[in-house]
């Protein structure tokens, strides 16, 4: 299992889920796709609450045929 925040480096540095990898929005197909296998499990968060990004990277992640894709929706603040 892959978890990603997908907030920016500074973000990622003040606080981030043990264990979570940083991947910006922008390289996000380009480590998840190229990288893990289409049935790999990726989690995605971002900072909960309104925030769209978690979203974004969950739809590009589902359009390049990754099947096991999942939203943690409250995020940072979860």
């Amino acid at each position: 299992m892959l978890r990603d925040d997908i907030r920016g480096d500074v973000e990622y540095e003040i606080g981030h889920i043990h264990g979570a990898k940083t991947t910006p929005l922008g390289s996000l197909v380009f480590r998840v796709v190229r990288l893990m296998n289409p049935d790999s499990q990726v989690v995605i968060y971002s900072a909960g609450g309104d925030c769209d990004l978690a979203w974004q990277a969950v739809r590009r992640l589902e359009n390049h045929h990754m099947t096991d894709v999942r939203l943690y929706e409250t995020g940072l603040a979860g």
